[in-house]
């Protein structure tokens, strides 16, 4: 169930329902986490990366396609023109215990 959204801080993302209700996170997801400066915040939980948004506090999305714990998560700082005919297109980077790297 997908819908087009857009955020109080600019882009239009896409509104996924989640898919996980976080618990307590493994040790190796210490570190896997990464605020945009577009608002969302991206964090490790097992090997799930949550995306919430960080203004309403609301889960965004979850991406499963790591099969390991997620040790570091990073989006992208490349500053580009936007506008609504060109929105700003959020990237994350995410990597796993076994160093895969899933973009």
């Amino acid at each position: 169930n997908i819908s087009w959204e857009r955020m109080s801080s600019g882009p239009t993302v896409p509104k996924v329902d989640p898919q996980v209700i976080c618990g307590p996170l493994h040790n190796e997801n210490k570190n896997a986490f990464d605020w945009s400066w577009q608002g969302p915040l991206a964090f490790g939980c097992h090997h799930f990366i949550v995306v919430i948004d960080s203004h309403t506090s609301q889960n965004l999305q979850t991406l499963h396609r790591h099969k390991h714990n997620v040790i570091r998560v990073r989006w992208s700082s490349q500053l580009h023109h936007c506008t609504m005919v060109s929105p700003y297109v959020l990237r994350l980077a995410s990597v796993d215990s076994l160093s895969q790297c899933i973009i």
